[in-house]
This record gives structure tokens, sequence and C-alpha cells, in this order.
């Protein structure tokens, strides 16, 4: 499970710069982070964002101890993820011990860099991570660093479901368990942490960038199976195309084991495709539970529905027409 969560993971400002109005918690948070002038609240993940420089600041709330988090957090790491870790040092933030992290990386064409914040305790990790583009280093660098490293947690009782940019609903012995971020996690009774393979899972989430724009969707679907960082030997049966809430996408279905025990396990997984990405939706259970928890998987993915979302356009030649 912690490998999960650290794999979903593994995805500021001087004076006037810092809007004084930001000092309530992030939507679906309990964490207060400054907003740096000109970033604006973002729709699609908690935090903020400015188009104007592709910047954006980023709270998540992990189910998980802050140690065995960050005991992840090295250079090895960082490099499976795609990223560079230049600098790693001991910070505090507010009563909480923890992380300041730099770190590099290049998506579509585009060099960034990045400020992460991490701190928590023995139950929830909180992360706040600063991206912005390299060239815009000397404008952004030094405020969205003094962002990060004002983070702070309020007393204040978040809603975590009001902010959500979606709905699904518990069914059968399937029951929300945790929301962090912009991301549901169920499980059978709502059992929290799960206990490995043993505990059936269903994790709802949407992706975080807008505007992306994703060639070969069948592709994109099948490259996300093999992804699941607690999954290995992934064998998918069968993807079909399904339409849920007005959006279209694939339903899969696939063997896998689980790493660390051997377990047979199955994979359930929809992923919806919308004006500015995607939801993706994913069951894991062992083989065994799977028998009885796909139906429910199933269910459970059809009573999605967005909240503020558009229909994807576009032409791709393998897009899905049909609801089953």
């Amino acid at each position: 499970m912690k490998r999960f969560i650290t794999s979903v993971v593994i995805l500021l400002g001087v004076g006037s710069a810092v809007n004084a109005e930001s000092q309530k918690p992030v939507k679906g948070t309990h964490i207060i982070v400054p907003a740096p002038s000109g970033f604006v609240v973002a729709d699609r993940f908690p935090g903020y964002m400015s188009e104007e420089t592709g910047s954006s600041v980023m709270v998540s709330e992990l189910p998980a101890p802050f140690a065995k988090v960050t005991k992840d957090f090295g250079a090895t790491n960082f490099k499976k993820q795609g990223m560079t870790l230049l600098t790693k040092e001991d910070a505090t933030y507010g009563s909480y011990k923890g992380v300041l992290i730099s770190a590099s990386q290049s998506a579509r064409g585009v060099d960034f860099l990045k400020w992460m914040g991490v701190f928590g305790d023995e139950k929830t990790t909180y992360m706040v991570t600063a991206s912005f583009p390299k060239e815009a280093e000397d404008e952004l660098s030094d405020v969205l660093k003094k962002s990060v490293i004002g983070a702070r947690v309020s007393a204040t009782c978040a809603d975590p479901l009001g902010d959500l940019t979606f709905r699904v609903s518990s069914t059968g012995d399937m029951r929300i368990a945790k929301v962090f971020g912009n991301n549901i996690l169920l499980s059978k009774d709502g059992v929290f942490p799960a206990k490995g393979i043993g505990t059936p899972i269903m994790v709802i989430g949407a992706s975080a960038s807008k505007g992306l724009s994703i060639q070969g969707r069948r592709a994109f679907v099948a490259a996300r199976l093999q992804e699941i960082a607690t999954l290995r030997d992934v064998l998918p049966k069968a993807t079909d195309p399904v339409t849920i809430d007005g959006l279209d996408g694939f339903e899969s279905v696939a063997n896998a084991t689980d790493t660390d025990s051997g377990t047979p396990a199955l994979i359930y997984q929809v992923v919806l495709f919308d004006a500015d990405g995607y939801y993706a939706i994913q069951g894991i259970a062992s083989e065994q539970d799977g028998k009885t928890h796909l139906p429910t998987f199933k269910q459970i993915a059809r009573t999605f529905t967005k909240s503020k979302a558009q229909h994807r356009g576009g032409s791709d030649v393998d897009k899905p027409r049909a609801s089953p």
C-alpha cells in the first residue's frame, strides 16, 4: 500500500508577492499555503496554478506515515519517477519536522524545476509541490520556495469531499476510507490502512495537469495498467470501450501478481477522457477476492459523475464510440 501511495505522489514569495487572502486551507485539505501573486485556485487539483507561466503549487495529503514515505525519497527513486534530485535538507513546517527538496524534470519537451515541502506524522504525510519552467527560474524560484516552506497544517477541519471534481458512491462492502487531494480511496468495509492484497481497494482520481493532449488513448490505457507499483507480471485480459457520465474511455480487466506476497491479483481499470485530461478508476484485489468484487468494482465505476468536466473532443482513430 505504501509503495502504491508513493507512486501516486511521484507522479514561494518575497514580501508582497504572496497573496495575504490565502490564509485558509487549500480546498479539500488541511494545509494553508501562501498563494503567490498571479496564481489562482486550480480546478483539477488542490492548490494553485498560473496558466500564463505554466506553473503550479499542488497540495497532497497521503494516508501514510511520514517516515515511510520519505524513506523512498532518494536519488534512485526520484530517477525511477523521471526526476533528478538536486538538493534535500531538513525543514520545519509549523510544529512539524520535514524536508525541503529541489528537483528537476522534463515533461512534454519542457524542462521544469520543483520545490517540494514534505512533512507529517505517524499517520499522514503532507506534501506541497511547486513546479515551474526552468526558463522562469529567476522570476519564480524564490517566490515559490517561500510559499512551499510557508505551508502549515490548519486546525480547521476541511471537508475533503466538498471540493472534489467528481463523485462516486459506496456499493456493497466497498466504503470510502480516505480522501486525499482529488482522489478517493475505497476499501472493503472502509478499512484503513488497507492490509495489503488481502483488502480489496479502489482508487479514483483526476489527472492533475490541465489541457493534456493524449494521442493513442488505447495505448495510454494499456500503459497505466503496467504502472501500478505494488503489482508485477500484469497480463491484460480484456479492454473495451465504455461511456460513463458522458465521458468516453476504456474499461480493462487484467491479471497480475502482488509484488510483496506473490499472491495472484486482479486489476479492474476505467480511464475516462475529458477536455482537460482524464479520470482514472482502479480496483485491486487478490484473484480470489476479485471473483466476488469485480461486479462491485464495475457498479462503483458506473456511479461516477463529474463536477466540472467537459466532454473531450478530438479525432483519435482509436477513440471509443460506443457504450456497453
